[in-house]
């Protein structure tokens, strides 16, 4: 009986002690949990506060990027124009240049013509073709000219004339860009060789080839392309 009282004892002794030992057991793994969860919670808040803080500078990054961009682009659409403004500029004085020298040419031409009846029979058909020659030279080194710096600021201009009215002649084109610069029928005279009656023909066939009503500029609808 005491030997079953002894084991009856240490078995109840034991199951206290594996009870107390599993209650440790719960504790400590609660413990692991919490101190785990705490943890965690501490990590994804430092964990989302870098993310913010990346995205917060990547913004501010991206935000700069942009105004730089858009200062960059801004101030290379200013040198766009200021680089358009002066080659306009450099391209009216070129073609006052030629204005000059057509009417310093039509000058000595009519000097020519005048003086020629004092001059020599024999000498007359010289004179002629002195005067044939520089207003054919003229007429050649002057629109080529013309045309090269023409095309070096507004070069697309002949692409889009050509795109949208294919039945333009060679002469027309040249009215259009003439008309493009804001000439006067008086200047575009001079430079073509033509009557002033003669360019507002010009003109006014050119308004119909292009289809523009009555109520619209001419020049201003050529500045538009």
């Amino acid at each position: 009986m005491r030997k079953v009282t002894e084991l009856d004892m240490q078995n109840k002794f034991d199951k206290v002690i594996a009870e107390r030992e599993f209650q440790q057991a719960l504790n400590d793994a609660a413990q692991k949990r919490n101190r785990m969860i705490y943890l965690m919670t501490i990590g994804g808040t430092f964990l989302g506060l870098i993310i913010f803080i990346l995205l917060f500078l990547l913004q501010k990054n991206k935000v700069k990027r942009v105004r730089l961009t858009t200062k960059n682009l801004e101030l290379e659409k200013e040198n766009l124009t200021n680089d358009l403004d002066y080659k306009n500029k450099e391209l009216t004085t070129n073609v006052m240049y030629l204005l000059k020298k057509n009417e310093l040419i039509l000058n000595v031409c009519d000097k020519l013509k005048k003086a020629k009846s004092g001059f020599k029979l024999e000498n007359r058909a010289m004179v002629e073709d002195v005067i044939r020659d520089l207003e054919s030279a003229s007429k050649g080194d002057m629109w080529k000219e013309f045309e090269l710096r023409f095309q070096e600021v507004h070069s697309d201009f002949y692409d889009k004339l050509n795109e949208l009215f294919p039945n333009l002649t060679p002469n027309e084109l040249k009215l259009c860009a003439f008309l493009r610069l804001n000439m006067s029928t008086k200047d575009i005279a001079a430079i073509t060789f033509l009557s002033i009656n003669g360019i507002n023909i010009a003109r006014h066939r050119l308004r119909k080839k292009l289809n523009i009503d009555k109520d619209e500029n001419l020049i201003t609808f050529l500045n538009n392309l």
